[in-house]
């Protein structure tokens, strides 16, 4: 059970939370621009990632993108169907095609996280 900070959090997130495989499918299905973070609660990479990804998330300037995210130890059939061996992962698809993906997070990682959702957004 959630407790009411959790929810609080999660509904100023403008991370849409995947719970099914029918869910992740449609969110695919339905938005042409859609980024998706693979984490476990266990990960500490995972934790440095996830208010970086909220972030990008809550700007403006991102509004035409859809950022979910997927707890694999949830979810391990959506971990599975996109291939997810190590987190955490953040795949990148436009019109259903997984175009760019960006595995593990270091430093480095934030500048092309960077760089992979600009280029999404900007993609005709």
């Amino acid at each position: 059970m959630q407790t009411s900070e959790q929810n609080s959090k999660e509904s100023h997130s403008n991370v849409m939370k995947i719970s099914t495989i029918e869910q992740f499918d449609s969110m695919l299905t339905l938005n042409d621009k859609v980024i998706v973070d693979f984490y476990a609660e266990w990960c500490k990479p995972c934790k440095k990632l996830s208010p970086i990804f909220n972030e990008y998330a809550s700007n403006t300037d991102f509004h035409d993108i859809v950022f979910c995210s997927v707890d694999i130890d949830q979810n391990p059939d959506i971990a599975e169907q996109c291939e997810v061996l190590n987190l955490p992962t953040v795949l990148f698809y436009k019109t259903l095609e997984n175009t760019d993906e960006l595995v593990g997070f270091n430093q480095t990682s934030l500048a092309q996280l960077d760089t992979k959702i600009k280029k999404l957004l900007y993609e005709k």
